[in-house]
């Protein structure tokens, strides 16, 4: 039974959550994606990469290519999540440091890009300052970087009041739901917060959304995206990378929705992966799982839950921080006491890892001019205000590889084993 003092606190919430969502008004109302069976169903879920997808019909390459990879959550939330947990300054002056700090990297993962406006302001300042580092674009545009996002809540042709009183219902259905412990009906209000940069084409996209989901996180639209990652537009598709980037269930009451996240992403992995066996695969976002055993039963370790499900479905899939020699404990977490951001890499003779680190992205000292100024980026609030050291509550986890061509590799002493062995 549910104390009169419980229903008053859940009325409350109820309350701040409605008023937040109400102040969050659109230009246009939002209407759910019709959600996939739980069976992984790529075929319905497959989309085009974005329209800066166009590009340079070049001849396949002859040499190794440098990559240089990158995951990182950024804590851009919506306005209800930072009402009701305050947490990193929702600015654009910090979204537009975030897309410089990132913008000389080749593949990008990013998590927690709730905000539809710092997205944009991430993206604008990456391309702006993607273009001086030395990287010519693959792309028609001459940008630098092609674009994917993961499950969203697609615009519809509702008035900006339609729009702002469909978030408020939904909102209340799932606050209620969440206070009885029925958060996994909740209806999504919000994006994955999921996205993709690439300086490489991308193929093709598919993308999933996850049935299992708790509290606040029941809200967005969590799930995962693949993109099929290719040297160039002329590449065989043999010569391309199957890249998957994620944001698992936040919390740590939530270890079951997790779980099942988890089983989720292996099954759609194991789908993706039976169709493209011999291509090199990257897996990497924020887990929300902590890379170290649980004591004191290491084998009841979320860890190792999701490394066995990876290796399941594929058996090649390893945990590139683990397999790398480092003397660092690679934290990423608020507190850099856990590792819960990762890299997961199928290893084969084409795609090497060379180096993988933590990057914390310190809020710089000094700018240069026509770089945004974030020397002292600070609370809004002024009774809560404090400078930040970092430019997100995560670090992020960064490796360089070496892909390898076709035809290097032939002619390597392990390709013409390969081949003569055919």
């Amino acid at each position: 039974m549910i104390s009169t003092h419980g229903i008053r606190l859940q009325s409350i919430a109820v309350v701040v959550l409605s008023v937040s969502l109400a102040i969050h008004v659109r230009t246009q109302g939002y209407r759910t994606e019709t959600s996939p069976s739980p069976q992984v169903r790529v075929d319905q879920l497959s989309a085009p990469a974005t329209e800066t997808d166009n590009v340079e019909n070049n001849s396949a390459p002859e040499r190794d290519t440098d990559l240089h990879i990158l995951t990182y959550n950024t804590q851009f939330r919506d306005a209800a999540a930072d009402l009701v947990a305050p947490g990193w300054p929702n600015t654009g002056r910090r979204a537009r440091a975030i897309g410089q700090a990132i913008a000389c990297y080749d593949l990008i993962a990013l998590q927690e890009e709730f905000r539809e406006d710092r997205r944009a302001q991430v993206i604008e300042s990456a391309q702006t300052a993607g273009t001086h580092c030395g990287k010519p674009s693959q792309f028609v545009s001459g940008l630098p970087f092609t674009l994917v996002t993961g499950p969203t809540v697609h615009p519809i042709t509702f008035s900006p009041f339609t729009a702002t009183v469909e978030w408020t219902a939904r909102g209340l259905y799932d606050t209620v739901l969440s206070a009885f412990g029925k958060s996994a009906h909740a209806a999504s209000v919000t994006n994955s917060g999921l996205l993709l940069l690439s300086r490489y084409p991308v193929r093709h996209v598919d993308r999933y959304t996850f049935h299992h989901k708790a509290g606040f996180d029941a809200w967005a639209k969590k799930g995962v995206i693949h993109a099929v990652v290719c040297r160039d537009a002329a590449s065989d598709s043999n010569d391309c990378l199957d890249v998957f980037a994620t944001h698992l269930q936040a919390g740590a009451l939530h270890q079951a929705p997790r779980l099942g996240q988890v089983q989720e992403l292996a099954r759609f992995i194991h789908t993706i992966r039976t169709a493209s066996p011999d291509r090199p695969a990257l897996v990497m976002g924020d887990f929300n799982i902590n890379g170290a055993s649980d004591p004191p039963d290491p084998a009841a370790s979320q860890y190792l839950v999701l490394r066995d499900a990876l290796s399941t479905a594929d058996s090649g899939l390893v945990d590139l921080w683990a397999s790398q020699p480092t003397a660092s404990p690679g934290y990423t977490n608020s507190r850099r006491r856990k590792r819960i951001d990762y890299i997961f890499v199928a290893p084969r003779e084409t795609f090497q890892s060379l180096s993988v680190n933590v990057n914390e992205f310190s809020v710089p000292t000094t700018t240069t001019p026509g770089e945004p100024s974030v020397s002292t980026v600070v609370s809004q609030t002024p009774h809560t205000a404090r400078t930040f050291r970092f430019l997100s509550d995560h670090a992020g986890v960064e490796a360089h590889f070496v892909w390898r061509s076709p035809s290097t590799l032939l002619k390597s002493p392990i390709g013409t084993q390969r081949g003569s062995t055919n």
